[in-house]
């Protein structure tokens, strides 16, 4: 689905506008309106060179930011008033933030935390081992390693 808009940013990103509205009786709508911008990771938003790569590795390296709002049960003829107005109010309201010069260099670390959390709660990273003996094994192999090392089932 293309965007309905895209907005330049003077800190170089691009927010992209999307109109996720569907019906969902025949006279009402559920109006929706996601928002989503592409953040590069970018190596100098890190204290750590390690913690840019961790980053990187868990989230990609040009996560994006999401944002939505929503109205339900919106009447089919005023659906597209109300969608105006929850864009009205993210310009007003969100805009100016996203806008921040230093948006992505937080953005980048509010991720780095998440990225720690989720190693912390064993989580891992792709491509690393989590210290389970999992290390991504499916699970027939997995079974048949513990058959492996508890003898087969034998005494």
């Amino acid at each position: 689905m293309e965007p309905v808009e895209k907005i330049p940013l003077p800190n170089g990103l691009v927010v992209e506008i999307y109109d996720r509205s569907r019906p969902i009786a025949r006279d009402t709508v559920h109006v929706r309106m996601d928002v989503r911008m592409e953040v590069p990771l970018e190596e100098r938003f890190f204290d750590d060179p390690a913690r840019y790569r961790e980053t990187a590795a868990l989230f990609g390296p040009v996560p994006a930011y999401g944002y939505r709002k929503e109205r339900t049960f919106t009447s089919a003829g005023k659906a597209k008033e109300v969608f105006e107005e929850l864009l009205g109010d993210f310009r007003k309201d969100i805009l100016p933030y996203l806008g921040n010069p230093r948006f992505a260099e937080r953005f980048a670390q509010a991720k780095q935390r998440e990225a720690e959390e989720h190693r912390i709660r064993g989580g891992g990273l792709p491509g690393e081992g989590t210290g389970d003996g999992d290390d991504g094994e499916d699970l027939e192999t997995l079974l048949r390693k513990q058959e492996e090392s508890s003898g087969g089932g034998k005494e």
